[in-house]
């Protein structure tokens, strides 16, 4: 069977689960170690929800659940609707802040404006990008 490496996974790759796990442990304002939903698998959860255009966290549930054997892969496991309400409400964004800057170090950014990719384009009457 062929390996092939889901979007989420990719995107996973830039920003490695445990600095989550360092950044909640190092700070005490994170209150109580979580039990059942670490920061890392709220993060996998919150960001599958953004990608995926998920409205609700009934539907967000639902469908990582149905995701299971992928997941599986990503060290995540079933998700309860319950404890990831609980998890949104009571922990502090302030530890996906302080991840922010991990996520852009050693990461080159580039941004091109539609102009200019336009203007860039213009000698090539051949190509067809619109």
């Amino acid at each position: 069977m062929a390996h092939v490496n889901t979007i989420l996974s990719q995107m996973l790759q830039l920003l490695p689960r445990h600095v989550f796990e360092h950044i909640g442990d190092t700070h005490s304002w994170q209150g109580p170690k979580p039990r059942k939903l670490t920061y890392g698998a709220q993060f996998v959860a919150m960001l599958y929800a953004q990608f995926s255009g998920r409205k609700s966290l009934r539907d967000l549930v639902f469908s990582l659940n149905q995701q299971v054997r992928k997941l599986y892969h990503l060290g995540q496991t079933l998700v309860k609707r319950s404890t990831l309400a609980e998890a949104n409400e009571k922990r502090p964004a302030i530890i996906f802040e302080k991840t922010y800057p991990k996520l852009l170090e050693g990461q080159t950014i580039i941004f091109l404006a539609e102009a200019a990719l336009s203007d860039m384009l213009t000698p090539f009457p051949r190509a067809n990008h619109r």
